[in-house]
């Protein structure tokens, strides 16, 4: 057997480890992806009808005077909160990130990185990230921790805005990059945007169980009653409503994330599949043009 031969074996063979192991990553993927989508499902109902429940309570306050109503006109600098990737292998998951985020950060601004890989592609476009939340644990404790210091900052009077910037999860094949301002209320849309469930979803939700229709048996109509009042509720409700929507969009990044994973391991071992086809090919063709000459080798030394 030829040198060239026993190189394309050998490169046939380490593709093929190397597709054992995307295809093994693409189903961790999968697994951890349906563990999200249910928290993601669930949760989204929740935050949707906390946004309900804002809007009612911001009918009864001055939006004119209070300072989680209207910006901050002390300062111009804004606080950001970018949600990425501690791990790689994501697709375009930490790049679509940065290319949408990294063109709105102004000099002065601050920057609350949420994953070592988004940090890492900060760090290369000259851009200093806060690292204190780097590591976020994604409950629903630790995420209070960061709404707690996210509105502490903004009671320091220093930051004109609170803004999170995280990847929105679509449907199975598209997810977009959203800039929600979190800090003052009512900037952006309290509610989180529809899903557009295609096929892969569907069956996902019909295997998970989930009922992503129970939005509909909340009636919105019902006049809401709110004790003492308005503006006490409103108050003691700041931290929750900021909370629970912090971690509705942490939990949609992290769906997100795992869905890109998915694809990009599926298209990995896709595409090591169709390498080993065309390198078999190869060979055999390498293999029985020496068998031939062979064959003639001997045929011609008998005569």
């Amino acid at each position: 057997m030829s040198v060239a031969m026993h190189a394309t074996k050998r490169r046939i063979r380490s593709i093929q480890s190397t597709a054992k192991i995307t295809r093994a990553m693409g189903l961790v993927a999968v697994t951890r992806l349906k563990t999200w989508q249910r928290k993601f499902m669930a949760n989204r109902v929740f935050a949707n009808q906390l946004g309900e429940i804002l809007e009612e309570a911001l009918k009864g306050i001055d939006k004119e005077t209070h300072p989680y109503l209207t910006l901050n006109k002390q300062s111009s600098k804004v606080l950001h909160v970018v949600i990425s990737s501690s791990l790689g292998l994501a697709g375009p998951y930490n790049n679509n990130i940065t290319e949408a985020t990294a063109p709105l950060i102004n000099e002065g601004d601050e920057v609350i990185m949420i994953g070592k890989r988004g940090k890492r592609e900060f760090s290369r476009l000259g851009i200093t990230c806060n690292d204190m939340f780097l590591e976020l644990n994604i409950s629903y404790d630790d995420v209070s921790k960061l709404g707690a210091h996210l509105r502490n900052e903004y009671d320091s009077g220093n930051y004109e805005r609170v803004v999170i910037h995280y990847t929105n999860y679509i449907n199975s094949m598209t997810s977009e990059v959203k800039h929600v301002t979190l800090l003052p209320f009512g900037i952006s849309e309290t509610y989180l945007d529809p899903v557009e469930l295609d096929e892969a979803d569907e069956q996902l939700i019909a295997e998970l169980g989930i009922d992503d229709d129970e939005e509909a048996d909340f009636d919105l109509s019902i006049e809401s009653i709110i004790e003492p009042d308005k503006p006490t509720f409103f108050q003691a409700f700041i931290p929750i409503y900021l909370n629970n929507m912090l971690y509705a969009y942490v939990i949609a990044a992290q769906v997100a994330e795992q869905s890109s994973r998915r694809l990009a391991m599926d298209l990995a071992t896709d595409n090591a599949n169709e390498m080993i086809d065309e390198l078999m090919i190869k060979y055999n063709a390498a293999r029985q043009a020496a068998i031939t000459q062979e064959i003639t080798e001997i045929v011609s030394g008998l005569y």
